[in-house]
């Protein structure tokens, strides 16, 4: 059974390589050589399809970028004179890849780099962009969302020409004669051409002219910009863009490294300045009735021909004086507390907050609320569209977190008002124990401790203002070039 299953297996295989040998190669060859057009032109047109595929297909060249995020750990001036809270500046690490693809930050960096104004010069199958030729063009005022077509061509060394539509021969086109360097108004461009290098090689040569409001180039960078950790726990981010012009993509990735930085350190002077700000007003109310308490104090003593007061009298003085530096503070947070209240509930720019530390409160309920509705507030800067999920969700959350603030302000004023009452108490015990002392003495300490009451607020003031100014001084940018 086995034999007869394997000898007609081998007979047919036998048959077929007999087959594969027994091919007519002559008539086959015959075959090409009779329709040799068809192959030939079939040839043709691969060589051809090829040939313009390779020498026009856009190609797409990835540009990558790395910047660290680095932690403030190291000890700044202000930190060593005086510990202060602001130099210990917490960063919300998670924000920072929607930060640096945020629609304004994007726009901010094409205006300043000028990246609307694009040269093109049309070839017979392509147009494509001239990058960093020595033209430069600056368009003047709010165009809005529009584009701007026009052609231009280089006369001389000093002069150029605008055409609204193509020039060919034998067609009359709109078209005028500038000079560089002069501010021109033509059609709806309002602009400046000027020249920056050799331009021989442009002189007579057609190009077209386009502006794009960077309003409207921001979607196409941000979508073409990916941001991303290099590894997990790692402050190091890596910018990567693909696109068929390198070296303008090379720029924007530079320019836009740029304004990070200068978007990080201006949020930390802007701090450090309505900090400074803030307790400027302070003194200068507390500054006046200073100078009036202290010549109030000179005019009684010379009333009463007193040098100071007596030695019981001083001592009870200094009790109280003790006293009153503790209600020295708890004066800082009343006017604290109250700005606070009145800046959320008037103010739409809630992300410049002057933090509580930065005036003595260390509340970490407080701080970690404010720190809080910043961030969202930063984030809602970051994103123009209102319809967007996460700006909707970032309203409700900066709502409720508005309630839990005014709740813990209500919380912190119950709390010193305890305190002080506590140490009001204690104040008019010994206010009572100098009622037995002469009329004379008793006005003395009354007059000097409003004085030396202003006079110690007045110097926390002081202290608090030179901190916030050695911190705005040795403020760094946090955003530094890996690659």
């Amino acid at each position: 059974m086995n034999t007869q299953d394997t000898k007609p297996s081998t007979g047919i295989a036998k048959t077929a390589q007999e087959g594969f040998f027994n091919i007519d190669y002559k008539r086959l060859l015959f075959r090409f050589i009779q329709y040799w057009y068809v192959i030939v032109l079939s040839l043709a047109v691969a060589i051809t399809v090829a040939f313009f595929n390779t020498r026009y297909a856009l190609r797409i060249y990835p540009v990558t970028a790395s910047i660290m995020i680095k932690e403030n750990k190291e000890v700044s001036g202000a930190k060593m004179l005086y510990d202060n809270a602001m130099v210990r500046d917490q960063r919300n690490y998670l924000n920072e890849l929607y930060t640096i693809r945020s629609f304004p930050l994007v726009e901010r960096t094409l205006t300043d780099m000028n990246l609307g104004v694009a040269f093109y010069k049309e070839g017979n199958v392509l147009t494509s962009e001239m990058y960093n030729i020595p033209i430069e063009a600056h368009v003047i005022g709010d165009t809005g969302d529009e584009n701007k077509k026009f052609y231009f061509k280089v006369l001389d060394s000093s002069k150029f020409q605008l055409s609204l539509s193509e020039p060919k021969e034998g067609t009359v086109e709109k078209s005028r004669a500038f000079n560089f360097n002069d501010t021109i108004n033509f059609e709806s461009l309002h602009a400046v051409f000027s020249l920056d290098g050799d331009i021989e090689a442009y002189v007579q040569q057609p190009l077209i002219f386009t502006f794009t409001s960077p309003h409207l180039l921001t979607g196409e960078y941000v979508g073409r910009l990916s941001a991303f950790w290099a590894e997990q726990g790692a402050g190091v981010i890596n910018l990567t863009m693909n696109g068929p012009r390198p070296a303008k993509d090379i720029d924007f990735i530079n320019g836009l490294i740029t304004q990070y930085q200068r978007y990080d350190l201006d949020k930390k002077i802007q701090s450090g300045n309505r900090t400074i700000t803030f307790i400027t007003k302070q003194l200068e109310g507390i500054g006046d009735s200073l100078r009036m308490a202290e010549q109030r104090i000179e005019r009684f003593k010379d009333k009463n021909l007193m040098s100071g007061m007596g030695e019981k009298s001083n001592l009870i003085y200094s009790k109280i004086e003790h006293l009153e530096t503790q209600l020295t503070q708890l004066t800082v947070n009343k006017n604290y507390y109250s700005y606070l209240r009145d800046y959320i509930n008037n103010s739409q720019n809630l992300d410049q907050i002057i933090l509580p530390s930065s005036i003595g409160i260390n509340d970490g309920i407080l701080s970690n609320l404010i720190s809080k509705m910043i961030d969202i507030q930063l984030q809602l800067k970051m994103n123009v569209k209102p319809e967007n999920p996460l700006v909707i969700s970032g309203r409700k959350s900066i709502s409720g977190l508005k309630q839990d603030l005014i709740e813990s302000l209500r919380t912190l004023e119950s709390t010193d008002k305890i305190k002080l009452d506590f140490l009001n108490k204690q104040v008019k015990n010994l206010e009572r124990q100098l009622s037995n002392f002469p009329i004379a003495e008793r006005q003395m300490v009354s007059i000097q401790r409003n004085y030396s009451l202003l006079e110690n607020l007045y110097v926390f003031l002081m202290q608090k203002r030179e901190e916030a100014s050695i911190t705005k001084a040795s403020t760094t940018t946090d955003i530094i070039v890996v690659n």
